[in-house]
């Protein structure tokens, strides 16, 4: 019984995904996308997790010549961006195209911008979502002729059947769903056809540092490789933001990886997860 409602359950998504994705398209009209990557070899991605710090000499030890390697949001801030010398980046995070920021935030959020502006000498192909393309903060980096934005077109999938999701994202009509910056990331790794992936800093282990305290908030504590042993900083969510609504977040993340898990068997892409700490359980470990 159990068999056959899932069974229904992925008919009904798959169909209500293809719908979606149809009437969904018609909002980027007369905007024609297509990608414009074409990966060659191996692409490291190197996430912000805690973890990077501890691997970098492993991750600096398998990285060849000839690899790529794909950075993330705040990682052009850090000192090791002009070191890492990335020849991808991808933003997703609403914070780099947002008014409303802490200042502390802010601050953070300039120092990247500024880094990905004045000191981006080499080559780099930069992904962000398409309805950020007319911030001011995207005119600006694209003053930086070593930069080439592309977007990154968000009508996420939602369950359905692999195969015929995997269609609808050859065809650019949909993509997985971006709940993190690594998933976007993965997504682009996979569709440019990397012949392997390397997932660096990506601890995702969130739920050890948060904790609801006596007014009934989630507190979350910050952790990020380019800390420097820094006292670990308490983030609030905004009034309103339930526990569960939360957690539910992370159910789609996590589960949004084994989708990409499937789509990268399809493209015959192997990925694998290199961090020492990670809860991610979708890729082979390498440690």
């Amino acid at each position: 019984m159990l068999s056959k409602y899932l069974f229904v359950r992925d008919c009904i998504d798959s169909v209500l995904n293809i719908l979606m994705a149809l009437v969904l398209n018609v909002l980027y009209i007369p905007t024609f996308f297509c990608f414009f990557l074409k990966g060659k070899g191996n692409v490291h991605i190197l996430g912000n997790g805690p973890s990077l710090k501890a691997d970098w000499e492993r991750l600096m030890l398998r990285i060849q010549p000839c690899d790529s390697i794909l950075c993330v949001n705040m990682f052009a801030g850090s000192q090791l961006y002009k070191t890492v010398k990335p020849n991808l980046y991808v933003i997703v995070d609403p914070g780099f195209f947002s008014i409303t920021l802490s200042k502390e935030l802010q601050k953070k959020v300039d120092g990247a911008i500024e880094a990905l502006i004045n000191e981006t000498e080499w080559e780099l192909t930069l992904f962000i979502p398409f309805f950020q393309r007319n911030k001011e903060c995207v005119k600006r980096i694209k003053a930086n002729k070593h930069i080439r934005i592309c977007f990154l077109k968000n009508v996420p999938t939602i369950g359905g059947f692999s195969f015929i999701n995997a269609v609808l994202y050859k065809l650019n009509l949909s993509n997985p769903l971006f709940q993190n910056v690594t998933g976007a990331s993965l997504y682009v790794a996979i569709k440019a056809k990397f012949e392997q992936v390397f997932l660096w800093g990506v601890d995702h282990s969130w739920l050890e540092y948060e904790t609801v305290q006596s007014d009934n908030k989630v507190y979350i504590k910050s952790r990020h490789y380019y800390d420097d042993g820094k006292e670990e900083k308490i983030v609030v969510p905004s009034e309103g933001f339930l526990l569960h609504e939360h957690l539910l977040e992370y159910v789609r993340c996590f589960q949004c990886y084994h989708n990409l898990k499937k789509y990268a068997l399809l493209n015959k892409t192997k990925v694998f997860n290199c961090a020492s700490i990670s809860w991610i359980d979708a890729f082979e470990r390498l440690n």
